[in-house]
């Protein structure tokens, strides 16, 4: 049991960095569309938050189930619901460029779910494995280092 309690922290920690990687890529994005728009990134920043309190409350609820307490997650699906009926209504009180901002937060948790899940996974498959080394990068003299390095920037295969 403590080995998938650890296993959905290692998971909600990859997800939120995720997330904050989708959100910065987001909000770098829209300085090219929209320019430095304040609401726009407040509205991102809120849909993030809410985005991360849900899914925590989702890992909370995962593992009352895992410990036989089923009560909690049938009434933390309505809370979550909640929550993110809350944050948007508190966005579009603001603007609707404020309300899409938060709509595309929401999304950066779902993103991220998608990318640890699916992406990630996929790449590793198709990469070739690598045999370890046998020396480390310290033992080889700074000269064939450096040779190395030039070689490979102008594409030439050293023997």
């Amino acid at each position: 049991m403590m080995n998938v309690i650890n296993n959905i922290a290692k998971f909600r920690g990859k997800i939120y960095l995720h997330s904050a990687i989708a959100a910065a890529v987001i909000g770098g994005l829209s300085l090219f569309i929209l320019g430095p728009d304040k609401e726009f990134f407040q509205g991102l920043v809120l849909g993030l938050v809410f985005s991360i309190l849900s899914f925590h409350l989702l890992s909370l609820q995962t593992l009352s189930l895992l410990r036989g307490t089923a009560g909690i997650a049938l009434g933390g699906f309505a809370v979550r619901m909640l929550l993110y009926c809350f944050a948007f209504l508190l966005a579009v009180k603001v603007s609707y460029v404020c309300g899409a901002g938060a709509v595309l937060g929401f999304m950066t948790q779902k993103a991220a779910i998608y990318n640890v899940c699916l992406v990630l996974p996929f790449i590793a498959k198709r990469l070739p494995k690598r045999a370890p080394r046998e020396s480390s990068v310290a033992a080889i003299p700074i000269q064939r280092r450096f040779a190395g390095v030039l070689a490979m920037l102008l594409g030439l295969r050293l023997g």
